[in-house]
C-alpha cells in the first residue's frame, strides 16, 4: 500500500512538472503598471516598479540563434512618459554604432506596443505596433530607435523613424547590465490620436531581447511568431497614483508632574534681645529701686532707736 502511494505521488509530481514546461499564455496577461518617479540612473529599485516580467526560456520564442538567458523587464509611468527598465545577467558585449536602426547587432532589449489600442488588429494583424529598440551607444549614451511598422502598413508613418530622445541611465557590471529609459508620451502618440494618458489606459505589448547569440521574445500560445499585433501576450494597465497617507502628528506626551517636596518647617522665632538703650534704662531703674528700698529701711530703723 505504501509503495502504491509513493508511486502515485511521484507520477503526480511528474505530471505537474510536464504541465509547466510550456508557459506561453493562452490569452493576454494583464499587469498593473504603477505611477512612479524613480531616479533613472540604471540602478533598478524594484520598489519603484512592482510591475516585473521575466523573459525566461519557457516563455521565449526563439527566431534566431539560441536563447541565451533570462531578462527582467520593469514598467512604470508618470506624466512625462512610459518608463521601461531592463536587467539581465548577460554581458553588454556589443554597443550601438549606427543609432539609426533596430537591425544593428548591438545587445538590445526591444518592445512592441499598441498604446490605447490605436492600431486595429484586424487591419494589420501580422505587423508590430510601435517597435522600440533600447541599446547603449558606443559613446556610452542611451539609444532608443522607433519603427512605426503598423503605421507604415496603414499609411500613417514611415517604417524607420530612427532615434528618439529619451532620458535615463545604465550600469555596466561586466558580466551583466541594467538600464532605465523614460520614453516621452509624445514619442508614443505620434499619429495624433490624442492618447488619454491617465489611470486605466491600456497598452498591449510583447518584449524581446537580441544579442550576438540569438533573438527571442514573448508570444501567445496560439501564435506562430512574436511580433504581430495579434500576438501580443501582455497588456499593461496604468494604475492610479497612490497618494502617501497624511502625516498625523502625535501630541507631545506630557511629562509627569514632579512630586512636591514637603515644605520645610518654619524656623523658630529668634529670642528677643533688648536693645542697648532699653537695657541701660532698665538697669538704672533697678538701681533706683534698690536705693529707695535701702533708704526706706534706714528710716524705719532710725524711728525704732530711742536715745
Amino acid at each position: 500500500m505504501k509503495k502504491i502511494f509513493v508511486a502515485t505521488l511521484v507520477l503526480a509530481l511528474m505530471m505537474s512538472i510536464c504541465a509547466n514546461v510550456s508557459a506561453f499564455p493562452a490569452s493576454k496577461v494583464g499587469i498593473e503598471v504603477p505611477y512612479a518617479t524613480p531616479t533613472l540612473d540604471g540602478n533598478i529599485n524594484p520598489d519603484d516598479y512592482s510591475a516585473k516580467l521575466t523573459l525566461s526560456e519557457d516563455v521565449s520564442h526563439v527566431w534566431t540563434g539560441d536563447w541565451q538567458g533570462p531578462v527582467d523587464f520593469y514598467f512604470a509611468w508618470n506624466e512625462s512618459g512610459l518608463i521601461v527598465a531592463f536587467e539581465t545577467n548577460l554581458p553588454l558585449a556589443v554597443k550601438n554604432e549606427s543609432r539609426t536602426t533596430h537591425s544593428d547587432n548591438a545587445d538590445r532589449p526591444q518592445l512592441s506596443i499598441n498604446p490605447g489600442n490605436m492600431f486595429d488588429i484586424a487591419e494589420v494583424p501580422e505587423n508590430n505596433g510601435f517597435f522600440y529598440t533600447f541599446s547603449i551607444g558606443t559613446d556610452n549614451t542611451l539609444v532608443v530607435t522607433r519603427d512605426n511598422v503598423a503605421g507604415n502598413a496603414l499609411g500613417m508613418g514611415t517604417k524607420d523613424d530612427g532615434e528618439i530622445p529619451v532620458t535615463g541611465g545604465f550600469v555596466d557590471k561586466g558580466n551583466s547590465w541594467s538600464a532605465e529609459y523614460l520614453v516621452p508620451w509624445n514619442e508614443i502618440d505620434i499619429n495624433g490620436t490624442n492618447l488619454n494618458v491617465a489611470p486605466g489606459m491600456t497598452i498591449d505589448f510583447n518584449m524581446y531581447y537580441c544579442c550576438e547569440g540569438g533573438c527571442w521574445g514573448s508570444r501567445l500560445e496560439s501564435s506562430e511568431n512574436p511580433w504581430g499585433l495579434a500576438d501580443n501576450a501582455f497588456t499593461m494597465n496604468l494604475a492610479a497614483k497612490v497618494e502617501p497617507p497624511p502625516v498625523v502628528e502625535e501630541p507631545a506626551a506630557e511629562e509627569p508632574a514632579a512630586a512636591e517636596e514637603p515644605a520645610a518647617p518654619a524656623p523658630a522665632p529668634a529670642p528677643e534681645v533688648p536693645s542697648p538703650e532699653t537695657g541701660d534704662s532698665f538697669a538704672a531703674f533697678a538701681a533706683v529701686l534698690v536705693l529707695a528700698a535701702a533708704a526706706f529701711a534706714l528710716s524705719k530703723k532710725r524711728k525704732a532707736v530711742k536715745y
